[in-house]
């Protein structure tokens, strides 16, 4: 059928199906798919090639609309469908490579790609709820199928077969099995058979999602509020997925260079002298540190935003004597207000109307709040305390003003905590009958909007940030979030346990949290809850070297942390553990810069780089960073060789210099070690000096390590590590390639942009080379028998260069 013929074929039936009634909805945009049938409504949108939104609610009610999570660029001009066809009760709908075929009565739904093959499958009808509290949608799971993503959540890398609880919630010392925890990321990436697909119910209300438990072969998700507002991304790739995802609810942004350095926290560093004392020592010890991080006690009687001037007397001062050596300070922001009358910030919060209202402030039936409507009051660290109502943009604006004395006094970063929202209570939250306002007028209960507060402090403060420090690139950590807070915010997994476990489930939450869109991610180091003997502490540590976000952080009244805690021997370790991440750098930074534009994780999967292997689906006890380096920890205690699962294709074993092949091998840290780095064949992996500071200038030499094989290649990028400039072209890219031959390697850089080299030489160490070598230009090359690898010195700061040894 003709496509105008069709529409207006659309509207006549969906005028007939409603039998007379007038739909409340608003109509769709002009070209949106619409149908209304005894089922419901089916309104479906491309957003993009490859993407559908398709959004289901009852008749009558009225149609999913806005979203915490998607940034409105993303929906900004959707194509409209570009054909359209019906057979009896079958309509089918084709645009942006897909294929949308809809059952008019039941509106069960089948996409598929432009290839045939099975986008999601969705048997219909929706169970709905009474009173628009919610329903259940189910769609299909096919057999052998894994599951990726909802955040952090524990239960193992895939969430095939288990149920989830998605409400934000505190806990202290989770486990392997509890749920819920802090973040709600209704997102899940689908492979089997080396082909991904993507589904992202967008809903910040209570939910419950079943990958798989109840059915095998059914994925149902349920929501306790409101409809249903589904992305359904096509892939075939894993990584085209996420970043399908990613262009839909926002990529980390660039963060600043220090923020990828070591940060040191406890809860808590009590005293401006402790403070000084610690970063003294970190200087005697010859550590590496690039931030110290503020828990409650820095602040009056625990509210935020009042400093305690009698263990700070000098707050100021010591935040900016710390900048002035390379330190920066991090401190940390609740979002609850205490609520005491003559004080601030609370009187502003009132005069301004910033606060969530107390439940019996509103009507009976909806309408305006009472004249003299009070604030919800809560227990929290302060005492009673209000909580500012983040749904408004204008408070969100408040709550950004309320960072600028921390701001001019220096302070680098801020950490949201406790942005579940938790209070001291039964339920850990806000009643139910809480009601938030909305701009625009409307309102909703907590159940609707809780699982979106964290995000919206941690937006309110990056854009706080952002407007009173423009020139900077904001730090903003989270420790609640949703779908979309990796806009504004880094994240970390809570309050984790102390034990082999604890630092076990590091590497699976995380991998899950990048997968989920968060690149910029960590588990505190050490352990948060529980005493860690020395042996663990130092395992962690070099662990948390490759982590996106190298923190180390603990509990009050547990064992100390800091690196020089157990002696000399541990204090080594500890201190090359810090030096390898610093060293790591600048391919660190490359990567980081890499997911800005492409929603990629730092810390990836085995299975995203390689869907076609099912040996890797499951491993959950290594990981990637990129695409390069493979990351294999020793996470049960003892010690000798353990079992690393690698990826099909071969590897270099990086301390040795060996070739290996994929599959199962037995990993062999150096004794005094307990993290094993392989790294891809073909990989070129670009390395610096160990600089004190990561926002320091490095002085030395950058390092090439070249590990042939096919699709030899590697970059690095460079900018000034904070600002903008880069988005003014202030930047320079080297591309790295690598072509072996019978008897020799060429090694070629080139780059473009205009930022200058910070090193004085490069050397370009090549590994695998079975003999002494020699230089096409009679360079100098330095061979090292025992790694096969030769070294060549490329003097002086030279970006473009070619190397051709002969052997």
């Amino acid at each position: 059928m003709n496509l105008a013929r069709w529409l207006a074929a659309a509207a006549a039936a969906l005028l007939g199906a409603a039998a007379g009634q007038e739909p409340s909805a608003p109509p769709g945009r002009p070209g949106d798919f619409e149908l209304l049938g005894p089922a419901g409504h089916l309104r479906a949108t491309f957003p993009a090639p490859g993407t559908v939104r398709v959004r289901l609610w009852p008749a009558g009610e009225v149609a999913p609309e806005g979203s915490f999570a998607v940034d409105p660029a993303a929906l900004a001009s959707p194509p409209g469908p570009e054909e359209a066809l019906e057979e009896g009760d079958q309509v089918e709908v084709r645009a942006g490579g897909l294929s949308l075929r809809v059952d008019r009565r039941s509106l069960a739904f089948t996409l598929r790609d432009e290839a045939g093959a099975l986008v999601a499958e969705a048997p219909g009808p929706v169970a709905w709820a009474k009173g628009g509290a919610g329903g259940k949608l189910s769609l299909l799971l096919a057999p052998g199928e894994e599951a990726y993503g909802l955040g952090d959540k524990t239960k193992g890398l895939s969430r095939r077969g288990r149920t989830f609880d998605l409400w934000n919630y505190e806990v202290w010392g989770f486990r392997p099995d509890t749920d819920p925890l802090y973040k709600s990321i209704p997102f899940l990436l689908l492979l089997g058979g080396g082909r991904a697909r993507g589904v992202f119910l967008d809903s910040a209300a209570r939910s419950h999602v079943d990958v798989g438990a109840a059915d095998p072969g059914r994925l149902v998700w349920e929501v306790d509020r409101g409809a249903f507002d589904l992305y359904l991304l096509a892939g075939p790739a894993p990584a085209a997925v996420i970043e399908a995802f990613t262009a839909l609810t926002g990529r980390t942004p660039l963060p600043p260079l220090w923020a990828l350095g070591y940060h040191q926290s406890r809860y808590s560093y009590g005293s401006e002298a402790e403070v000084r004392s610690l970063v003294r020592r970190f200087g005697e010890e010859r550590l590496p540190l690039d931030a110290v991080w503020l828990d409650i006690d820095f602040q009056e009687r625990r509210a935020p935003f009042r400093v305690n001037r009698k263990a700070f007397p000098h707050f100021e001062r010591m935040v900016r004597d710390l900048l002035a050596q390379g330190v920066r300070t991090v401190v940390i922001t609740d979002p609850h207000i205490r609520a005491a009358r003559g004080t601030e910030p609370f009187e502003g919060g009132l005069r301004g109307d910033h606060f969530i209202l107390d439940p019996s402030s509103w009507p009976e039936g909806g309408g305006a709040p009472r004249p003299g409507a009070r604030p919800f009051l809560g227990k929290a660290w302060p005492g009673d305390s209000a909580f500012p109502e983040l749904t408004l943009a204008r408070t969100r604006r408040w709550w950004g003003g309320l960072y600028r004395p921390f701001l001019e006094a220096g302070v680098a970063g801020f950490w949201d905590d406790m942005n579940e929202p938790s209070l001291f209570n039964v339920r850990k939250s806000m009643p139910e009958e809480v009601r938030h306002r909305l701009d625009g007028g409307g309102t909703a209960d907590h159940v609707a909007v809780h699982n979106a507060y964290g995000l919206l402090q941690a937006r309110a403060t990056f854009e706080g940030v952002r407007a009173w420090r423009p020139g900077a690139r904001p730090f903003v950590l989270t420790r609640a979030a949703y779908a979309g807070a990796q806009r504004f915010a880094a994240t970390w997994t809570g309050d984790d346990r102390a034990d082999r476990e604890g630092m076990a489930l590091t590497v699976p939450m995380l991998l899950n949290l990048g997968v989920s869109g968060f690149a910029f991610a960590g588990a505190d180091v050490g352990g948060f809850a529980g005493c860690p003997d020395p042996a663990l502490l130092t395992a962690w540590m070099e662990l948390g070297a490759y982590q996106p976000l190298f923190r180390n952080h603990s509990d009050k009244d547990t064992c100390r942390r800091e690196p020089w805690v157990n002696g000399e021997e541990d204090l080594r370790r500890r201190r090359e553990a810090i030096l390898r991440r610093y060293r790591l750098l600048p391919f660190l930074y490359t990567l980081f810069e890499e997911s800005s534009r492409t929603g990629l994780p730092v810390m990836r999967p085995l299975w995203l780089e390689h869907p076609d292997d099912p040996a890797v689906a499951l491993s959950d006890r290594a990981f990637l960073l990129g695409r390069d380096l493979l990351v294999a920890p020793r996470l049960a205690e003892g010690s000798g060789p353990f079992p690393v699962d690698l990826p099909a294709g071969d590897w270099w074993e990086v301390e040795s210099g060996a070739r290996v092949g994929g599959g199962r091998v037995e990993a062999s840290p150096p004794e005094d070690r307990t993290v094993a780095v392989y790294a891809r064949a073909g990989a070129i992996v670009p390395l610096g000096p160990a600089p004190a500071r990561a926002a320091a200038r490095p002085q030395g030499s950058l390092t090439l390590e070249v590990w042939p094989g096919p699709d030899c290649r590697g970059e690095l990028y460079l900018d000034a590590g904070e600002g903008y400039g880069y988005r003014d072209g202030e930047l320079r890219r080297v591309h790295y390639t690598c072509t072996p031959a019978e008897g020799g390697i060429e090694v070629t850089a080139s780059s473009e942009g205009p930022f200058p080299p910070w090193w004085s030489a490069t050397l370009v160490v090549v590994h695998g080379v079975p003999r002494p070598p020699a230089a096409a230009d009679r360079a100098e090359v330095q061979y090292d028998a025992a790694r096969q690898a030769a070294t060549v010195a490329i003097p002086g700061g030279r970006a473009d260069f070619t190397v051709d040894l002969r052997w």
